[in-house]
């Protein structure tokens, strides 16, 4: 019985297969919610999910692009909800169902130094 397979089994479930089909549940549902979240501070204007901007005195507040910046966050946040989603369906057709444990990791750690690079330009303090 192989690492994976003995891992299912300790989880209760009955077969790799079930495992996996749990894990693009997780995947999918992730994804999603990155996607919500991106809408939900771009369109919602819900400003304060963004660390640190409400802690932020006025004055850097004045200096700071918070609609750019929103919407570079949104971008980001649906880029990569959709990376994700796509990324699984994809390694699902394949039958590479292994990797798609780590597309979540790879969508952040992709998306993670452009989203910090392109954030720097927003603040004018």
């Amino acid at each position: 019985m192989g690492i994976i397979a003995s891992f299912g089994f300790y989880c209760g479930y009955r077969d790799v297969s079930q495992r996996i089909n749990k894990m693009e549940t997780i995947n999918v549902i992730t994804s999603i919610f990155l996607i919500i979240i991106g809408v939900i501070i771009k369109n919602g204007k819900m400003y304060n999910l963004i660390a640190g901007y409400n802690t932020m005195p006025q004055e850097k507040k004045k200096n700071f692009d918070i609609t750019g910046f929103a919407s570079l966050m949104r971008n980001c946040f649906v880029l990569m909800g959709m990376i994700i989603i796509v990324g699984d369906y994809i390694l699902s057709y394949l039958e590479l169902m292994k990797l798609t444990n780590f597309l979540i990791i790879i969508s952040v750690l992709g998306i993670l130094p452009i989203f910090i690079i392109k954030g720097k330009e927003y603040d004018k303090n």
